[in-house]
């Protein structure tokens, strides 16, 4: 199921499939009301037939065409913005944001009505007969394809907003944002109530008591961990009396014969368990964004990266990131994580799988954009104060942030000269050290990664 859902998502991430159904149904709706041309005017009184079309076969040959080639040249002028606008996101942000794009609903859909009533018109025009003293038009086709033409004018006046907005900074951080916090919720259902620890049992919990070696299974081929069918697996554990422990999260790039589980007890594990068990994770070529929520970390982390690049220059863009970040960090801080361990209605444990935990998200989020962005002092400044809020509205994790706080500080400590600018950022230390006072020693200058 978590297969078959995976490739769902990737089918409406596609700028094909969407575009292509609406294509479909504009070639089903032109036989439709062909067909039913002379069953619908043929009961109506001519008085009462003003909105079908009236004109003559080479009437409605010259505006059916003139619809089909204007839409087609539109379509063309549609596809070329949104190259434009893949290659402007790819060299200013992130190529890992190109996927946004292509699955931009709005995108798809006036992509869709273009194509779709292009094909209508060509369907429509092939039915039309003259000479001979037969003479055939499709009164309501031929109304049809008007209206089409009219709504198609009201999708590119859309287009033309939509793909002005899509590449501004902000909608583009905005939507990473909304994604990665949907994934988040999606992975860490539970929400922690004030006061409580985010701790749940691990993995040695269940494990470390055991005296037989597992079988460890190993990956039967190269690529990043897309999805896992816990369904599946679960379900296999169940049946076979077997206790299955992922080694590997998502986002995890196997190469062939890693190890991505280990099964208890060996002896009932044969070859076609094996294969059953290695059929629950899919593999690809690239992270996706549905299981992954590094992934859209990883994103925000790369446009504030290239925005303090010499080729843009652009903090602003880099503030912006980062902020977004610390509204990705404080969601997972309140969500009760850890291994997440899947259990029989008697108890016993079944599945066991391995899910991130907020040391290494916040390592993925600041690691980078301190060692490029340390010299900087707004942007330093930005993230010293960020990690400072975010020890002070999540204290139950005020040694995460206070541990990557003391690396930001060292690292900006070092590269901040002017004078002026060196000031700003020992306000800014003080107003963080403040806001993250607590059992974790924060000095400048104190040894790293030290509790």
């Amino acid at each position: 199921m978590t297969r078959l859902r995976t490739l769902w998502f990737d089918l409406l991430d596609s700028l094909w499939f969407i575009p292509g159904a609406i294509t479909l149904v504009g070639a089903v709706l032109a036989v439709l009301l062909v067909n039913i041309n002379d069953a619908v005017l043929g009961g109506l009184d001519p008085t009462t037939r003003w909105w079908a079309f009236g004109g003559s076969a080479e009437g409605a040959a010259g505006v059916l065409g003139a619809i089909a080639s204007s839409i087609i040249t539109v379509t063309g002028v549609v596809f070329s913005v949104t190259i434009v606008a893949l290659q402007l996101a790819s060299s200013q942000f992130t190529p890992r944001v190109l996927r946004q794009f292509t699955a931009d609903r709005a995108n798809q859909i006036v992509l869709g009505v273009f194509i779709g009533t292009f094909t209508y018109t060509l369907l429509v025009q092939r039915t039309l007969r003259s000479g001979n003293g037969q003479e055939y038009v499709p009164n309501i086709a031929v109304t049809g394809a008007v209206v089409l033409a009219l709504v198609s004018i009201g999708f590119l006046i859309f287009f033309i907003n939509h793909a002005a907005r899509s590449i501004q900074a902000s909608v583009i951080i905005d939507g990473v944002t909304r994604d990665t916090l949907d994934v988040v919720r999606d992975t860490f259902p539970e929400r922690l109530r004030e006061g409580e620890r985010a701790h749940t049992p691990a993995a040695g919990d269940y494990t470390g008591g055991r005296e037989d070696e597992p079988r460890r299974i190993g990956a039967r081929a190269a690529g990043y961990i897309q999805s896992v069918d816990t369904r599946a697996l679960r379900n296999l554990a169940r049946q076979r009396q077997l206790l299955v422990q992922l080694e590997v999260d998502i986002g995890r790039y196997v190469l062939p014969g890693d190890d991505i589980m280990s099964v208890w007890p060996a002896s009932d594990v044969d070859d076609d368990i094996v294969r059953e068990l290695r059929d629950a994770l899919l593999l690809g070529i690239e992270r996706t964004p549905h299981q992954d929520l590094k992934l859209g970390v990883i994103e925000l982390m790369d446009i504030a990266v290239k925005a303090m690049s010499p080729s843009v220059n652009d903090p602003t863009t880099a503030l912006n990131a980062i902020d977004r970040m610390g509204e990705i960090l404080l969601e997972l801080a309140w969500r009760r994580r850890g291994d997440h361990v899947e259990t029989s209605p008697d108890g016993r444990p079944l599945l066991i799988t391995r899910r991130p935990e907020l040391d290494d998200t916040v390592g993925i989020a600041f690691d980078q954009v301190r060692h490029y962005a340390a010299g900087n002092p707004t942007v330093a400044i930005a993230m010293i104060r960020l990690l400072g809020r975010l020890a002070d509205l999540a204290p139950h994790e005020r040694a995460v942030f206070a541990t990557h706080l003391r690396e930001v500080v060292s690292a900006a400590e070092r590269e901040v000269t002017d004078a002026v600018d060196r000031q700003r950022l020992q306000r800014a230390i003080r107003e963080a050290m403040r806001l993250a006072a607590g059992p974790v020693n924060i000095e400048p200058g104190a040894d790293q990664r030290a509790v």
